[in-house]
């Protein structure tokens, strides 16, 4: 039999905090509390249980590829207006300069 190997595809996900009913492209599913709730790649939500999420995601180390766009929060502190363009200066003016040195000098 032919095999398969998964597309190394980038997805957002939450860990459910309460039994929540979701809408998905199945039907309705439950996700239970400790499950993930996983979107993606066309918007779709869909649960997924913890033990197969761990055995079939990994955490995605941030790069300009993966940074979130619009709304940008941490603690409830809005991060947006340090989300800047590669290459534009970044929040202190140097520390995404590609024309700087690795010690900021020019």
């Amino acid at each position: 039999m032919p095999k398969f190997r998964k597309l190394p595809v980038v997805v957002d996900a939450v860990r459910i905090t309460e039994q929540v009913e979701i809408e998905t492209l199945e039907g309705t599913m439950v996700g239970n509390v400790g499950d993930w709730l996983i979107t993606g790649i066309d918007g779709e939500k869909y649960p997924c249980k913890d033990e197969i999420f761990r055995k079939t995601y990994e955490p995605v180390r941030l790069t300009w590829e993966t940074m979130p766009t619009g709304s940008f929060s941490v603690e409830g502190v809005d991060l947006s207006a340090y989300l800047t363009q590669k290459g534009s200066g970044g929040c202190c003016g140097g520390c995404r300069d590609e024309s700087r040195n690795e010690e900021g000098d020019v």
